[in-house]
Formats: C-alpha cells, structure tokens, sequence
C-alpha cells in the first residue's frame, strides 16, 4: 500500500465518510487537499500531519462551479495536481416528494450531483491534457438501490451519482482515469449515527436489516475508497463497490432455509 508521491483531494472531508477517507490515504502516503462548507476538524488535520504528509484544508460550496475550479487551482498550485478525487459532499433532506420545497430538492441535486460532476470532470480534464492517470471515487450510497419515501430525493441523487460514475468511467477510461462508485449502507455516523443515539429502537431496526448484524463504520468505506485508489488497483472501473454488510443481498427467507444447514 502506497500512495506516495500522490496529491488526493476530498470534497465534504470535515464529514464522517470525507474525513475518515482523508486519513486514510494520508495513511497511504499521499497528500491531502480536503474541502468542505464548514470549520475544519482540527483533530483531524493534525491526525494527517502526524502522518508526516501535506495538507490543505479549503472552504467551499460545492455547489459553485467556479469555487470548485478556484480550489483545484488553488491545490495545483500548492500540493500538485491531483491524481486521486474523492467526491463525498452530500446533503439530505428528510421529506417525500410530496413535500419538499422545489428549492430544498435544488439544493440536494446541486451538491449531491452537480458538486461531484465540477470536481470530478475538472480533475479528469487536467489529468488528461497532461497524459496522466488517477482514481476517483465518488461516494454513492445503497438507497440508490430502491426508494425511501421519507429521503426520496436522497435516493434520486444516490442514484445519479451511480449513472455518473459509470458514465465518468466509460469517458475516460483509455486515459487511465478510473472512476467507481462506493456505496454504503446503515452507517454509524453522521445524520443516521445522531438519529440512533437519539432513539436506540432506529439502530435495533437498522442493524436487523444488516446480513452481519452490525452497522458499517466510516473506516469501512474509508478503507475500501483507499484500496481502489492504489496503482495495483488497475483493471476496476466504472464498478459499485458496496459497503452495506450485505442489505443489498435482498435476502429472502423462507422454506425451512433457516433450518437446512448447508451440506457438503
């Protein structure tokens, strides 16, 4: 495992998922530009400088075109151009379509989609142009895979960022740009960690619908994300790699399977 030498640059990194992928492809080798509308964790910053590695810490909206293009020049100029893309700035609003405001469902495709598209395909370019390679990975999630009405339009940008991916991957492929989608399922953390410490029932639920029986923790996903951006990890794109504890099985029981063990 190395990714020395490598520049990385993460959107939504003072988030769970963001920060935990910025440690650990500082952990890797790499230097990391991370960028997020909000304060920096400071924790976190001087866990990735205790790794020995640079560092860049940017505040911005994804959301805004031209702030993403002024921050990857702003990295260029400072760290090098990135070869690794981690795109995981999303928002969720926890409304069915019946009654979300036009302006919340805007908000959720401008960051949830439109950010990842401006970082992704701005990097892509350079990489391009210059005749080098890289990795991005956009953070997708496993409601891609159906609908919950409460989050729908979540599910409806999830399931753009999977689309995206493939489509990113498809373009630039013979540039040897990869490009994948890690979906997650039930995490511990964020959003759905605050709602579980609020009402323990919501994690005896999720936790029952989790083949393993337990919940993903962002270095789950921050590993795997390390892990697809490595140069071994040549011959994958345009590929979801689920993080869910197998939900995405859609198991279903029935027919005595519980109580037919397998024979060899």
């Amino acid at each position: 495992m190395s990714l020395h030498g490598k520049t990385a640059i993460v959107s939504g990194g003072a988030g769970d998922i963001g920060g935990a992928a910025a440690e650990e492809l500082a952990r890797r080798g790499a230097d990391v530009a991370v960028g997020d509308i909000t304060d920096p964790d400071r924790d976190r910053m001087a866990r990735i400088e205790s790794a020995g590695r640079k560092h860049l810490y940017s505040q911005l909206d994804v959301s805004n075109p031209d702030a993403v293009v002024a921050w990857v020049d702003e990295v260029e100029s400072r760290l090098g151009l990135p070869d690794i893309v981690v795109a995981s700035a999303a928002v969720a609003t926890f409304k069915n379509l019946r009654n979300i405001s036009f302006e919340e469902w805007r908000r959720e495709f401008d960051v949830n989609v439109n950010g990842y598209f401006y970082l992704a395909r701005t990097v892509a370019n350079r990489l391009e142009a210059k005749k080098r390679g890289g990795r991005i990975v956009l953070v997708g999630s496993a409601a891609a895979n159906g609908i919950t009405l409460g989050a729908a339009t979540y599910c409806i940008t999830k399931s753009a960022v999977r689309k995206l991916a493939e489509t990113l991957a498809a373009q630039y492929a013979k540039s040897g740009i990869l490009v994948c989608d890690v979906s997650p399922g039930v995490v511990d953390a964020g959003l759905s960690g605050a709602a579980m410490r609020e009402d323990p029932s919501i994690r005896t639920d999720s936790e029952a619908v989790v083949p393993v029986g337990e919940l993903s923790l962002p270095g789950d996903i921050a590993f795997q994300i390390g892990h697809l951006c490595e140069p071994e990890c040549r011959h994958i794109t345009g590929s979801t790699l689920y993080v869910d504890g197998g939900m995405s099985l859609k198991i279903i029981h029935g027919y005595g399977d519980e109580e037919s063990p397998a024979r060899s």
